[in-house]
């Protein structure tokens, strides 16, 4: 007969449970020390030198801007494993000219959706989310219509890119649209109105311009003038717009209308000139300080410094590249002044 302090039969014992709970610490010290999944990554982006019809074969996503004020476009792929964000940027000037094309090639085309920032030095402007089948080539466009904007997709072939060169429409083209537009905003027509904004700042071919009037009109006058006209109803990126004209050719008693328009709405309004003004291209900002300067210094009979208080650095940078003409314009008003 057994007694209970006999031996009871048992398993084998097996090492290895010793070993599990260190296993287990061990494993636990590791997920704690592994490093974090990588941030986004951003890559800069300059406008591509080639033409639209020079673009590789195998590009199959350009984004084009035609809208002005843009500082920075935020280009990334939402369902992407690498969290890459592409930034859009034109290093040579403050803002994105409205003729700058980006263009991308990928490898395994198909379904993307990407996620579309547009900002300018203060601010977003837009936030988007499109979805592009890069089995063809896509053309994302940032447009602009009355300070408010928008992405349009075109494949090729696509209306809006009919006529677009070398990343911009042909001269005659967009001067044949901007006297259409005149034409229609003089009566009253808002859509032709943001159509005309959204143009300015691309028409450089003022000869083509000209010639589109009727014997003995003046088509260059008659933009001016209106533009004149509307100096008191002007939008800030409307106003950016017609800036952004200083650089554009338009020179003598044509550049005299637009410096009245600059002075008649900065003394109307310091501040929201010197903010439309810094989001224009930095040589349009250049040509027009000049030209308001010969106001301010020259020709204006009230002091104006004065009501400049509180201006950000924006503002601040814009008003000193006029105050830089200040002695060559009171110099030329002491020295008239002496010959009278």
């Amino acid at each position: 007969m057994k007694s209970f302090r006999d031996p009871q039969p048992s398993s084998t014992f097996n090492p290895l449970f010793l070993l599990l709970p260190l296993l287990i610490i061990t494993l636990l010290g590791l997920g704690a020390c592994a490093p974090a999944q990588p941030a986004n990554t951003t890559v800069q982006v300059q406008p591509t030198e080639q033409p639209l019809d020079a673009l590789p074969e195998a590009t199959n996503l350009v984004v084009v801007n035609q809208a002005t004020g843009i500082s920075e476009i935020l280009l990334s792929e939402t369902n992407a494993a690498n969290n890459m964000v592409y930034a859009l940027q034109n290093l040579s000037s403050a803002t994105l000219a409205a003729d700058d094309v980006f263009a991308f090639t990928y490898e395994d085309g198909g379904e993307r959706e990407f996620l579309v920032r547009l900002l300018s030095s203060e601010e977003i402007l837009l936030e988007q989310t499109v979805t592009l089948d890069l089995s063809s080539r896509q053309y994302l466009i940032i447009a602009e219509a009355a300070g408010q904007y928008s992405l349009l997709i075109e494949q090729d072939g696509g209306e809006l890119l009919q006529g677009m060169t070398g990343g911009a429409a042909d001269a005659a083209q967009l001067a044949a649209e901007l006297y259409e537009a005149l034409q229609q905003a003089e009566s009253g027509d808002a859509d032709a109105r943001a159509e005309l904004f959204s143009l300015l700042p691309q028409v450089s071919g003022w000869e083509e311009f000209q010639a589109l009037g009727s014997e003995g009109s003046d088509p260059l006058n008659e933009l001016t003038g209106w533009l004149w006209q509307q100096r008191e109803s002007l939008s800030s990126s409307e106003l950016t717009a017609a800036i952004e004209l200083a650089g554009s050719g338009i020179d003598g008693a044509y550049s005299e209308g637009l410096q009245a328009l600059y002075y008649d709405r900065f003394i109307a309004d310091n501040a929201g000139f010197l903010t439309a003004m810094a989001q224009a291209d930095p040589a349009a900002q250049q040509i027009a300080a000049e030209r308001l300067a010969a106001e301010l210094y020259y020709y204006a009979a009230e002091p104006w410094e004065g009501q400049l208080n509180g201006l950000d650095e924006q503002q601040a940078a814009a008003l000193e590249l006029i105050e830089t003409q200040r002695d060559y314009w009171l110099e030329r008003r002491a020295e008239d002044s002496a010959g009278q």
